[in-house]
């Protein structure tokens, strides 16, 4: 079974230092979403460090001793969920982009440098490493500054630095600091105590084991043994938020920016009782709905119960469920927690209700693409709660693809098809996407998965899974994308080239609904770069109208028998299990959304997708 390893902060183990606790539980959320751990202790395995402040031993510990440590500022997990949201493409690479500078933020008075012998550390020099790095260097002093740096102990700056205790340090004090990737501590280079001669001894205790690979790409050494930046450094990806605050940070410049989030209560004044979470679950839940001022109740004055996301509906106590149809009370699971969370509103719909069906074993392999954001994480874990092993990977011995439809352009305006059933609300629901490449990668699989006989199916397929206990039919036009069948093809009297046209078609209706989302079709069916269409063109209006001619029509496939066997077999064999007798009444007493009641099943099928290259 895959596991998070294609989450940004896969196998990243954090920590923090000078952050309050409700903004600690925040992040702590969010890091675990993105596939990271987080640890109120400094650990022997941490390996990034939230930084609110410098001047704390956990930071100071860390430069000194602790190589391995990556120093970020706590909104930098905002800002790469922001973009996680946004299904931009990254990887446990990406918080390279963020490194904390060394000098983020800090006034520094230079005082007395013009002089000195050594022209590493001219004033100019000096000058230019600081702002490389996040810093403000300055010739006024005030309380405010965060260190003088000189070589000499005199003068009225000096004087006034000793009365307001601002450290005076010597000049290597910023090229070591530079040359860590950390502010060291002032001590070690505190010219009114220290010795000349000793001067930085002792700052750094890992400097053989550091890389320096990341110093050097921000500056290199000159002959005379200045730091000159490297400004051609190509920023690695643009985020489209408007900034809060700005960043002078060489290893962070012109990379992302930080988007302003929201400071209201999700929760205010909502009182939630959570009904079977272990210790551990129920400490994170109550931090992060107490951080977002709800409370934690008994059953009888709760808003919302809470249950397991791997509870089904009839594993929810008999109590719970009695006190619920009694009072009025919400049943939900903790998604409901990490929906609202993430969308920063309340979020009652399908995927926080309890299933009917939550572990089954169906042991098959399923591939799932085009989703992200929330929706990303949650449909891995549906599909886990069925006892599926998730891919987003796409091979000839996948059972299933899952395919979020709205990514590829099969829009309920113009494939109104594939939404006529109880499951509506899940496919229109709110699922980000990077357009470009999610959409692209999505239609390759689909067209990969036609060529490889592999079944591809709206997520609605599997959200009946979770209702029935059973694989539905292959053959279900609302809920499959296309299924294959290599019988019969005679039968239908099709040809291979009629076959092949049908492929083909039905390929041009997806590419060409996609591009009319996108604003690309103009009305006459050629392309513009014009803002949206809000009228499909007649091209596209035309291909929509060949669907209905071929929705009767059975793509034949060439999936291996096994395969077939698999599926046959479990949908021969329903899962065994005995629901409530009020379960159905029940769970519909409990729906949070008005669902569409589903239309009578069109009994022709829309079927395949054109032939393309594997993946």
């Amino acid at each position: 079974m895959e596991s998070n390893n294609n989450l940004p902060f896969h196998g990243l183990k954090f920590c923090s230092t000078s952050i309050n606790t409700a903004q600690r539980s925040t992040l702590a959320w969010k890091i675990e979403m993105l596939g990271g751990a987080f640890h109120n202790d400094l650990l022997a395995d941490t390996n990034v460090l939230l930084v609110g402040s410098i001047d704390t031993p956990k930071y100071h510990f860390c430069a000194q001793r602790r190589f391995d440590i990556k120093f970020v500022l706590p909104d930098t997990v905002n800002t790469i969920y922001d973009l996680w949201t946004q299904n931009k493409e990254m990887d446990s690479s990406i918080i390279d982009n963020f490194l904390l500078s060394p000098f983020h933020g800090m006034s520094i008075c230079l005082s007395r440098l013009s002089n000195v012998t050594s022209s590493q550390f001219h004033r100019e020099a000096i000058a230019k490493i600081i702002v490389d790095l996040g810093g403000n260097p300055t010739e006024s002093l005030t309380p405010s500054h965060k260190a003088v740096v000189s070589i000499e102990k005199s003068g009225k700056r000096y004087e006034k630095a000793i009365e307001w205790g601002i450290p005076v340090v010597h000049p290597k004090w910023v090229t070591d600091s530079a040359e860590r990737g950390a502010a060291l501590q002032w001590m070690y280079y505190d010219i009114s105590t220290i010795d000349p001669e000793m001067i930085g001894h002792g700052s750094c205790l890992v400097w053989a084991d550091l890389d320096r690979s990341e110093f050097e790409k921000g500056h290199i050494r000159s002959a005379n043994g200045t730091f000159i930046c490297d400004r051609n450094a190509e920023p690695v990806l643009q985020a489209q938020h408007n900034s809060s605050h700005s960043h002078n940070s060489s290893h962070r410049a012109n990379l992302f920016t930080v988007s302003a989030h929201s400071t209201s209560l999700i929760f205010k004044q909502i009182g939630f009782h959570l009904c079977g979470f272990s210790k551990n679950e129920l400490l994170k839940l109550t931090s992060v709905i107490s951080d977002e001022g709800g409370q934690i109740v008994s059953d009888i004055s709760a808003n919302i119960i809470v249950v397991p996301s791997n509870y089904s509906y009839t594993d929810v106590p008999a109590k719970v469920k009695s006190l619920a149809d009694s009072k009025g009370i919400k049943i939900v699971n903790e998604w409901f927690i990490e929906r609202s969370l993430h969308y920063s509103r309340l979020c009652f719909d399908q995927w926080s209700i309890p299933r009917v069906y939550a572990n089954l074993k169906l042991n098959l392999k399923i591939s799932f693409s085009g989703f992200g954001g929330i929706e990303l994480v949650h449909v891995e874990k549906v599909l886990k709660s069925i006892g599926c092993s998730p891919t987003r990977t796409l091979d000839q011995t996948s059972d299933l693809l899952v395919i979020n439809i709205m990514s590829i352009g099969l829009t309920e305006e113009h494939f109104p098809l594939f939404f006529e059933h109880d499951y509506r609300s899940v496919l229109l629901g709110p699922c980000p996407l990077d357009s470009k490449t999610s959409s692209s990668k999505t239609m390759n699989k689909v067209i990969a998965a036609r060529s490889w006989g592999v079944p591809v199916v709206s997520l609605a397929y599997i959200w009946k899974v979770t209702d029935t206990g059973n694989l539905p039919a292959l053959n279900d036009g609302c809920l499959c994308i296309f299924s294959p069948n290599s019988i019969k093809r005679r039968a239908q009297g099709l040809s291979s080239h009629e076959v092949e046209m049908i492929d083909t078609a039905l390929k041009s209706i997806i590419e060409n609904a996609t591009l009319a989302r996108q604003g690309l079709l103009s009305q006459d069916g050629s392309f513009e770069s014009g803002p949206n269409n809000k009228n499909p063109s007649p091209k596209v209006s035309q291909l929509v109208a060949s669907t209905k001619r071929l929705k009767s029509i059975r793509l034949a496939g060439m999936a291996p028998k096994s395969r077939l066997k698999t599926l046959a077999t479990a949908q021969k064999e329903p899962q065994r299990a005995h629901p409530d007798s009020r379960t159905s009444r029940k769970r519909n007493e409990i729906k949070v959304l008005d669902l569409q009641a589903s239309t009578s099943r069109r009994k022709n099928r829309i079927t395949g997708i054109g032939r393309g290259e594997q993946i």
